[in-house]
């Protein structure tokens, strides 16, 4: 009797399955846009789990690379692996049609400029950020409707008084750490081995937010011991706890950051669960000071930008042959061209953000391309590729995949990007600066685009432009390893299998070696 429910229960679900693919195959076609078919919903709870797994990514490694490109655009987690090749098989618009869903691939500028014009037609889907609402409704989580008023509140801790804070606190920060590695980890006077960086680099983001957002100033060296004779006593980065407490500061830290995830999921589950059933999620309670929760959010979003952007620097320095940091040094840094060219070159080969989010509301909207005008049925999301932009040859030149900051550089005549001199309209979030070339507006979005971009850019460029600076001006970095050839292939290899949890992360470490310029 029981197996006959089970196999009744399982024909239902196939049936139901095959329904509503065809369902969506048959509102995909509607369009005249390409489409193609998934088995699996990318919003599947247990599909994505499985991408969690050791087991599933090394079998996608084996397969064939056609093959595996449709593991990869399956799932949020891992679209940014196939980059821009289905967008060279099926055009810069796609479908993706599967029982669950009915997704928008967009990898056009013109069509990303035109979404992000229309707030209507193409809004944000708010409630794919309920996970990170730990503190409540913030800017990140809140309707168009509702943004307004939390802008007004957060957007004033971003200014160029707090930039100056942030500068300041970056150069102090990069010196100890910097001596702190020299003192841990030399294996001569004149260089040093990181095996493990990502701690460090967390560590050396927090200090930074806690200076400039909260105005708690922290050694990067952890202390003999700590004290509470003063609130800020609490705060220094003992090697024990101090009297009365179980943690130090920095283990707190490294404990939210672990499990931080663990609260992220849990909270975008059914409300039906219940939350007893994951230890690391948040208890109810009213918010005693809304505002404070509003910039707690922006900050967990400015961390994980800004670590990301900071480290993804410095691996993809690392395999350029022809060091960026020796153009023209004395005139170059002045100005802090050449750091900033680094960090939008790392941001178009490994953006923080994969994938800003749209989709369209309870009626069809309508984009443009080559003159000819698609519909988009109402409730299909929209997944703005920056995989398929910032590897297009049609924007960036034949080199697309290849670290090489000076195509950024205004005085390099010859980049690809010199076309676009004179053209109106391209400044673009992270593109103010009148020193660099820009790209076609839309085909660069490493800060989002629109009314609603990222308002914590400019914290983020001035920390990882420092921090470049400082660091690259007294190191250069090499790969660890005696075979560099098999050194390059690990790291290109740990680089390319990147996922996306909030932000691109790689899943391992790869250890480095800092030698002292001459």
């Amino acid at each position: 009797m029981l197996a006959l429910i089970l196999s009744s229960l399982l024909t239902l679900y196939i049936i139901n399955t095959i329904k509503n693919l065809l369902h969506h195959r048959n509102r995909a076609i509607q369009t005249g846009l390409p489409y193609i078919l998934l088995p699996v919903s990318e919003h599947n709870i247990a599909y994505l789990l499985l991408f969690e797994t050791r087991f599933l990514i090394q079998l996608i490694r084996l397969l064939p690379p056609w093959l595996a490109d449709y593991f990869y655009i399956s799932s949020f987690k891992s679209r940014w692996c196939a980059k821009e090749r289905f967008h060279e098989k099926y055009g810069p618009v796609y479908l993706i049609a599967s029982p669950g869903s009915l997704t928008c691939a967009v990898a056009d500028a013109g069509a990303i400029s035109q979404i992000f014009m229309d707030r209507r037609g193409f809004p944000k889907p708010v409630e794919q950020y309920e996970p990170v609402a730990i503190f409540g409704p913030n800017v990140v989580t809140c309707s168009d409707q509702d943004w307004s008023h939390h802008h007004r509140y957060t957007s004033t801790t971003f200014n160029e008084k707090n930039n100056a804070l942030v500068w300041s606190e970056t150069i102090r920060q990069v010196k100890q750490m910097t001596e702190y590695w020299v003192d841990e980890y030399s294996t001569s006077p004149t260089e040093f081995l990181l095996s493990s960086p990502r701690d460090d680099i967390l560590k050396f983001t927090l200090n930074i937010i806690c200076s400039a957002g909260f105005g708690v100033k922290l050694p990067f060296r952890p202390a003999p011991e700590a004290t509470t004779e003063d609130a800020l006593g609490l705060f220094k980065d003992a090697i024990s706890p101090p009297p009365g407490f179980h943690f130090t500061f920095r283990g707190v830290m490294g404990y939210l950051h672990h499990n931080i995830m663990s609260v992220f999921v849990a909270n975008g589950l059914p409300k039906w669960i219940p939350r007893g059933c994951f230890p690391f999620f948040k208890r109810t309670f009213e918010a005693d000071d809304d505002l404070r929760n509003r910039r707690r959010n922006r900050r967990v979003r400015v961390i994980k930008d800004s670590r990301t952007m900071r480290f993804w620097g410095i691996y993809a320095i690392h395999d350029h042959s022809d060091d960026p940091f020796e153009w023209e040094y004395t005139h170059v840094y002045p100005k802090l061209i050449t750091p900033l060219c680094v960090m939008l070159e790392t941001l178009r080969l490994y953006p923080s953000v994969v994938s800003p989010p749209k989709c369209t509301s309870s009626s069809p909207a309508s984009i443009t391309i080559n003159n000819q005008t698609h519909h988009i049925p109402p409730h299909t999301s929209v997944n703005l590729n920056c995989g398929g932009l910032h590897y297009s040859k049609e924007y960036w030149g034949e080199d697309v995949h290849t670290f090489n900051p000076s195509r950024w550089d205004k005085r390099n005549r010859s980049s690809f990007l010199a076309r676009n001199e004179g053209i109106t309209g391209l400044v673009g979030p992270g593109l103010e600066s009148n020193s660099i070339h820009r790209p076609v507006r839309g085909a660069y979005l490493p800060f989002s685009d629109g009314f609603r971009g990222c308002m914590g850019k400019k914290f983020a460029q001035v920390e990882f432009v420092v921090a470049v600076a400082v660091l690259l001006r007294e190191y250069k970095i090499d790969l660890a390893g005696g075979d560099i050839v098999e050194a390059k292939k690990q790291a290109q290899r740990v680089l390319d299998g990147s996922a996306t949890v909030l932000t691109l992360s790689m899943r391992e470490e790869v250890p480095l070696v800092f030698r002292r310029r001459s």
